[in-house]
C-alpha cells in the first residue's frame, strides 16, 4: 500500500509540474515563435526557467516527460481536440489526456488514503480519468446555454444595423465590438476567417458547426438563404429573433414544469451509487457478502440494470426537444 502510495505520488508530482510548466511558459513559447517566423532565423524557443546548470537539467527532464498520446486513436484526439475548441478552453487534446493522467493518480492516491482498499483505489481513479472530461463537457454546455441566451439581442442588433445602412459584415463587426463573450468571439473568429480569404459562406458553415445551438444553425440558414436566393436580411431576421424569443419561452416554461421530475432522476440516480459506496468503503464485512454469495451478485447484477434502465426512462420523459 505504502509503494503504491509512493508511486502515485511521484507520478503526480512530475505530470503536474509538467503541465504547469506548459501553462506557464506557452505565452513566451509562442512569442518567440512568431518572432522566428518574422525574421526567418533558426531561433530554438527556450523557457524562462531554462538556464545553466542542474536547473536547466531538471526542466528538460520535466518536459521530456509527456503522457504516451499514441496510445490514444488520433481519431479519439481530433474529437478531444474539437470538444476542448467547443468549449472555450485554450488547452491541446494531449494537455487534457496529462491531466486525466494526473487526476486519475491523484484521486487514486486518496482512495488509498480513504478505504485501504486497493480495489477502491481502481475505481476512485477510474472515476478520476473520467473527471477532465466530465469538465469539458461541462464548460461545453455552458458555453452554449450562455451563447443562446445573448443570441437574441445580437439578432436583433444585426438587423437594426442593416436598417440602419450598415453592409452584413459591418454588422458583423458591430456585434464583435458590443455583444459580450462568448458570442462576441465566435463573431469574431467569423470576420478573422473572412479576412483572410475565406467566404462568407464557409465562415458561417464553421460557426454553426463550432457551436452545436439549433439557434444558431438557424440563424446561419436563414442568412445562406437570404444570400442565395436574395431579399431583406432585416426581415428575415427579425422572424428569426421572433421564432428564438418564442423557443426560449417555451424551454423556460418547459424546464419549470420538469424541475420536479429532473430532480427526482438526480436523487434517485445518486443514492443508490452512494450507499453502496459507503457501506463498502466503511464496513467492508457487511457488503462482502453480496460479493461472494452468488444470490448476492444476482441482485447486485439485476439492480445496476434496474438503475441504468429507469436513469434512462427518466431521462427520456423529462427531456423535451424544442
Amino acid at each position: 500500500m505504502l509503494i503504491a502510495l509512493l508511486v502515485c505520488t511521484f507520478l503526480f508530482t512530475v505530470l503536474l509540474l509538467g503541465q504547469l510548466r506548459g501553462l506557464l511558459t506557452r505565452r513566451q513559447l509562442k512569442i518567440e515563435e512568431r518572432l522566428r517566423l518574422a525574421i526567418n532565423q533558426n531561433i530554438k524557443p527556450q523557457a524562462v526557467s531554462d538556464k545553466t546548470g542542474p536547473g536547466r537539467r531538471v526542466n528538460r527532464w520535466i518536459q521530456s516527460v509527456t503522457v504516451p498520446s499514441a496510445l490514444i486513436s488520433k481519431k479519439y484526439m481530433d474529437k478531444m481536440q474539437v470538444n476542448l475548441v467547443k468549449a472555450g478552453l485554450p488547452l491541446k487534446a494531449q494537455e487534457l489526456v496529462s491531466f486525466m493522467f494526473v487526476s486519475g493518480l491523484a484521486c487514486l492516491g486518496l482512495g488509498l488514503l480513504i478505504f485501504h482498499k486497493f480495489a477502491f483505489g481502481i475505481l476512485a481513479g477510474i472515476l478520476g480519468l473520467c473527471l477532465p472530461g466530465l469538465w469539458v463537457s461541462y464548460l461545453k454546455k455552458n458555453r452554449v446555454k450562455i451563447l443562446e441566451g445573448q443570441l437574441l439581442d445580437t439578432v436583433l442588433l444585426l438587423a437594426n444595423s442593416l436598417r440602419a445602412g450598415h453592409s452584413f459584415l459591418q454588422a458583423l463587426e458591430l456585434v464583435s465590438r458590443e455583444t459580450p463573450p462568448p458570442l462576441s468571439v465566435e463573431f469574431g473568429r467569423v470576420i478573422r476567417e473572412i479576412r483572410i480569404g475565406i467566404p462568407v459562406e464557409e465562415a458561417l458553415t464553421n460557426l454553426a458547426q463550432r457551436v452545436e445551438s439549433k439557434d444558431v444553425e438557424m440563424l446561419v440558414t436563414g442568412v445562406l438563404i437570404q444570400r442565395q436566393v436574395g431579399g431583406n436580411l432585416a426581415e428575415v431576421l427579425d422572424a428569426i429573433a421572433a421564432t428564438i424569443d418564442k423557443r426560449i419561452k417555451m424551454r423556460a416554461k418547459i424546464r419549470a414544469l420538469t424541475a420536479q421530475g429532473r430532480l427526482s432522476a438526480w436523487i434517485i440516480s445518486l443514492l443508490p451509487i452512494a450507499l453502496a459506496a459507503f457501506i463498502f468503503g466503511k464496513n467492508p464485512d457487511f457488503g462482502r457478502i453480496m460479493l461472494v454469495n452468488p444470490i448476492g451478485i444476482a441482485l447486485l447484477v439485476a439492480g445496476a440494470v434496474m438503475l441504468m434502465v429507469g436513469i434512462l426512462l427518466v431521462r427520456k420523459v423529462v427531456t423535451i426537444d424544442v
